[in-house]
């Protein structure tokens, strides 16, 4: 049996113990995803493998010839020889086993030879045994310890003794570890082969056991025997399990019905994952689009000869189709790159066509997405499908000019990632510059093929012919001689295959490819804009900044209480939001269920909104109610116990000033939502001054000192606390936490410097005096660094507790200097109350101003600010709440 191991099942402990510091991000990936790479494979038993000692190569003879002369002197004889070259994963181990004079002990060599000969990596194991008749065992060994040990076998560790060392070690304690035990005697050398196979299996079943070690597949383990099997030399050997990998990479075959299961099964997880992101009826169009978008991919591999051809989903990605066809041309590898983009840019503009005829704006949304999404495909950025046609017919052409594009493009999706803030791109673009160093080995392979006039054919389109696979193999191995793995070199094989196959088109195919790809950009173009003309509206209608769906008039407001109505505690009142598509229905909602509501209920209109409050204990009126709303509407949100309602509004002001001036008005008060009953700019009775107003800013301002993080002390810092946090360092981490801590205060100092320096004029001193007397608890471990391994889980709750109850008694005292409404004072006992008031996100563009909002009094919160946007002109008043269905 052959196993390698799994890494999904290492516990961290082992994970720490086998890796450097460096390689813990990528493990501990592997890991989390269940990913089990090419890792090392050893045998569960040497007899298959025994040899004489001369039948080790002569390097290695060379190296184990001084442990073996120290095992002799030890009085250890008749050693037994094993050489395990693995070609696939060009590793090779060579075991020695030795039984000792007195028959008590067996004494072992293990040399590992991994990685290729410019990067070898070599590692000697050195062990003296007692195996005992029970099958436990006490090893006395050089080597720390990596893995989890079996229970049946006793461990004595000095790491890195040498073999006299290892004897002596082992003889000092093996009476006390054999107690009431029977050794094994070693009195044979057909006894230390068996012992010594013995004590390898059982190591082997153990970690089998944990799921540590797992056998190799069929597929490898025919690779290395079949490798194994060839005669010649080490290359013609690699060679061997290149071909195998290749062979079957040409004889896998899916099914239709395995690929309907992979894409129904992608799908569902897109959606699932994508529920997070967007919304219901968002989510089934991006679903459908690209649906269409990649069934195009398919329809044109179908009928170009690709097999294998599948489609599938990608959760926070897209969609993609994959197939083979190792004969396909530069020109039709392009026309496929078209097939999905092209088709959805015409049905989009058709279907726009068809809303704007038909009146049916929904459709005109969708038209205008499908658009936008496949006229972003055709940008000529790798790996969308527009790179894919600029790589095949301009920069296929020369290894540099490929790095180049890719290197741009990768650049193009940091870019994209940083602006949108989407960490998807930027995985994508990490993955391109991951892929440069291969790509380009190919690339500079295939080049060297073409000039020395090598052709290469697949008979049947999906096979590679031995002679030449074995041609681009040697290739491959001189532009890449890092890379050792069969299975990579079986795949960059096929690549650099398929690319001598698939040349870029000529001059006149070029040209005539490359003005359709700037055609179609540019009358998608157009198409979109004709659209958004006819539409009358823009990428503020359809993309973040889009102005909210329902009109609002102040004067229009509707407003009941009933006769015993008192105001709801948050935590007893229950809030009922029902949207109406259009005013009548609502208006005839309002007149026909205030009367049927309790006495000590509350109903607003707001615009097509109405807006119900309850006590929570009235069961029968929400009952009632809700089944009143479900017959007139499918748009309902229901909220207890204080729960958040989103509400977004926009206004046009009357400039871009006075919309600045808000949005500034409102992200300060958003930024300091921990000062306790923050009076918000928009309250009906209280201004918040000038003298406040630069208050607020210049607390903004003395927490935004987070230069430390540039500061290449804090860097240096920063490095050295990761290897002391993997040595469990306490005192070291304790003192990288201290002056990380005062790298911070000095940093703080510095800014406090800053503002006086500026003056009076532009921020509000006094508050610098007061956050320099009495510093905000914590601050000083905002960018600090601390890393300690032994922090007891109830002192820490305790501590965070008594953290945030000094910050409340902090932002309590600093409170009134920015303006509070009468009912400041702040109960520090509650929990609850520390964080007081709504939050908001403000957005500008030219004058129009909308803030999203989370609104603790749905009714009353929603006026308040509409009726402020008013008083400072706004007109064209839009909104919206975050509702659901009735369905939801």
């Amino acid at each position: 049996m052959l196993y390698k191991l799994n890494f999904a099942r290492l516990s961290l402990g082992e994970i720490r113990n086998n890796c450097p510091a460096w390689q813990l991000p990528v493990v501990l990936l592997l890991k989390l995803l269940h990913i089990t790479p090419g890792a090392e494979v050893i045998p569960d038993s040497w007899a298959p493998y025994r040899v004489e000692w001369e039948g080790i190569p002569e390097e290695v003879r060379s190296k184990l010839a001084p442990y073996l002369q120290q095992m002799l002197e030890c009085g250890f004889s008749d050693p037994v020889f094993a050489w395990f070259s693995n070609p696939v994963a060009t590793m090779q181990i060579c075991s020695i086993a030795f039984r000792h004079h007195s028959r008590a002990h067996i004494g072992s060599i293990s040399l590992t030879l991994s990685g290729p000969p410019k990067a070898r990596k070599e590692s000697v194991e050195l062990n003296v045994t007692a195996a005992y008749t029970d099958g436990s065992a006490f090893i006395t060994t050089n080597l720390k310890k990596k893995f989890v040990e079996a229970p049946t076998v006793k461990y004595q560790r000095l790491v890195d003794a040498s073999i006299p060392e290892l004897y002596q070690a082992h003889c000092r304690e093996l009476r006390a570890a054999s107690a009431g035990k029977k050794i094994i005697p070693v009195d044979s050398p057909e006894t230390l082969e068996k012992t010594d196979d013995e004590i390898m299996r059982a190591y082997c079943e153990f970690h089998a056991g944990r799921g540590v070690l797992v056998p190799c597949e069929e597929q490898e383990r025919k690779a290395i025997e079949s490798a194994l099997a060839v005669s010649g030399t080490d290359e013609d050997k690699k060679f061997a399990a290149v071909y195998q990998e290749i062979e079957h990479a040409a004889k896998n075959k899916s099914s239709i019905l395995g690929g309907i299961v992979i894409l129904i099964a992608t799908v569902l997880a897109f959606m699932a994952l994508g529920t997070k992101e967007l919304n219901a009826k968002v989510l089934l169009l991006t679903v459908g689009v690209l649906f269409f978008h990649e069934a195009g991919h398919f329809i044109a591999m179908k009928l170009f000869g690709y097999r294998n051809v599948r489609m599938f989903f990608i959760p926070f990605f897209g969609a993609a189709v994959t197939g083979k066809n190792y004969n396909v041309a530069g020109w039709k590898k392009c026309l496929v790159s078209f097939a999905g983009p092209l088709p959805g840019i015409v049905l989009g503009f058709v279907l726009g066509i068809s809303s704007i005829m038909f009146g049916w704006p929904e459709l005109g949304k969708a038209a205008l997405f499908m658009m936008i999404l496949n006229a972003f495909n055709l940008l000529p950025i790798m790996p969308l499908d527009g790179g894919q046609i600029m790589h095949a017919t301009i920069f296929s052409r020369h290894p540099i000019m490929d790095v180049v594009f890719r290197l741009t493009a990768a650049a193009a999706l940091f870019c994209g990632a940083f602006y949108f803030q989407t960490k998807a791109l930027g995985f994508v673009g990490f993955a391109m510059l991951a892929s440069i160093p291969s790509t380009f080995g190919v690339a500079k392979a295939v080049r060297s093929l073409r000039k020395r006039g090598f052709k290469a054919d697949s008979p049947d389109a999906c096979t590679v012919p031995f002679n030449a696979a074995k041609v681009i193999h040697g290739e491959i191995r001189t532009a890449l001689p890092s890379v050792s793995s069969s299975k990579t070199l079986a795949q960059l094989t096929l690549s650099a295959f398929e690319s001598l196959n698939a040349k870029p088109p000529g001059i006149l195919a070029s040209l005539a490819i490359l003005c359709l790809h700037a055609a179609s950009l540019v009358g998608v173009l157009i198409a979109v804009a004709v659209m958004f003309i006819v539409q009358n509206g823009g990428l503020f209608r359809i993309l973040a900044l889009r102005e909210p769906a329902h009109d609002v008039r102040i004067s229009e407001i509707l407003d009941w209480r009933g006769a015993e109505y008192s105001p709801l505690a948050e935590s007893a009142k229950l809030t009922v939001v029902a949207d109406f598509k259009k005013r009548a229905p609502a208006q005839l909602a309002f007149q026909e269920i205030t009367p049927t509501l309790p006495k000590r209920a509350s109903a607003t209109l707001f615009g097509d909104t109405l807006i119900v409050a309850l006590p929570t204990s009235d069961q029968d009126a929400r009952e009632a109610l809700l089944t009143n709303l479900k017959a007139r509407t499918k748009a309902i949100l229901v909220s207890t116990g204080g729960e958040l309602t989103g509400f977004t509004i926009s206004g046009k002001l009357p400039t871009p000033a006075i919309a600045k001036e808000l949005s500034e008005q409102a992200d300060a008060f958003f930024s300091l939502n921990d000062i306790p009953n923050l009076t918000p700019p928009w309250h009906p009775d209280l201004l918040v001054s000038e003298e406040q107003a630069k208050a607020r800013k210049t607390l903004i301002e003395i927490r935004n000192f987070n230069d430390v993080a540039k500061d290449s002390r804090w860097q240096e810092l920063q490095k050295t606390a990761f290897e002391a946090s993997r040595l469990h360092d306490e005192r070291e981490l304790k003192r990288i936490y201290e002056e990380s801590k005062n790298l911070t205060t000095e940093n703080f100092k510095n800014k406090i410097a800053q503002l006086r320096e500026e003056g009076d004029a532009k921020w509000d001193l006094g508050v610098v005096d007061f956050y320099e007397k009495n510093p905000e608890p914590g601050f000083e471990d905002r960018y600090s660094i601390n890393l300690s391994q032994n922090e007891d889980e109830a002192e820490t709750e305790s501590s965070v507790k008594k953290a945030a109850k000094q910050r409340r008694e902090w932002a309590a005292k600093i409170g009134p200097r920015f303006g509070q409404t009468p009912d400041s004072a702040v109960k520090l006992e509650a929990e609850e109350d520390r964080f007081a008031g709504i939050w908001g996100t403000p957005l500008l563009n030219g004058p129009t101003f909308k803030c999203a909002l989370s609104l603790k009094s749905a009714s009353d919160d929603a006026i308040t600010f509409a009726k402020w946007l008013e008083r400072n002109g706004a007109a064209n008043l839009k909104y919206e709440f975050e509702v659901g269905t009735a369905e939801d």
